[in-house]
């Protein structure tokens, strides 16, 4: 390939990127406007291995709760003690409040195992998500879990594992003070 030619192309990297943007354009189903929605489209309930994601979905209405976790993950989650958990905001879809995200600590890496769309921060949600979870993972037992300083799923967790040891997590400390 002449030198003009190549520099016609664009880089690699982009041209993934540009791919991934492609894929995921075919493959999604119009965002939903409210919790109301009735239906999970079946790419983001199935793995690309055909296996279970979508574990749990409390159904339509305001106070939605769905959550995804592989059978993998729900191994990992029985087999571990640490965890790491948190809710992020930035990347949820619209019409839900927060993602949290569960991470247990196995064998010296840090592995997602599950996700958890929440529609508010009450006390009330983080315990049905709670209980959700352990139905879903019924061998998970955390030891310890490093969290936020959040009061709702601090008393959640220490309520439904009285022997949990909860440390904070230094970053959202440092937020905390800078606020």
């Amino acid at each position: 390939v002449s030198e003009e030619a190549r520099a016609t192309i664009p880089d690699l990297h982009h041209v993934k990127r540009n791919i991934q943007r492609a894929r995921i354009t075919a493959d999604s189903a119009p965002e939903p406007l409210d919790l109301y929605f009735d239906r999970i489209p079946y790419n983001l309930i199935i793995t690309k291995r055909n296996d279970n994601f979508l574990c749990f979905d409390s159904g339509p209405g305001a106070d939605r709760i769905i959550i995804f976790s592989s059978p993998v993950q729900q191994k990992i989650m029985g087999l571990a003690s640490d965890f790491v958990v948190d809710g992020t905001f930035k990347i949820t879809p619209k019409i839900f409040f927060q993602l949290y995200c569960v991470h247990a600590i196995y064998r010296n890496e840090v592995l997602p195992v599950c996700f958890v769309l929440l529609p508010n921060k009450t006390q009330i949600t983080y315990q049905q998500m709670i209980n959700q979870i352990s139905i879903i993972g019924p061998l998970w037992l955390p030891q310890t879990v490093m969290m936020d300083f959040e009061k709702g799923p601090i008393n959640v967790l220490g309520d439904a594992f009285p022997n949990i040891q909860m440390t904070g997590c230094f970053f959202h400390f440092r937020q905390t003070i800078h606020r």
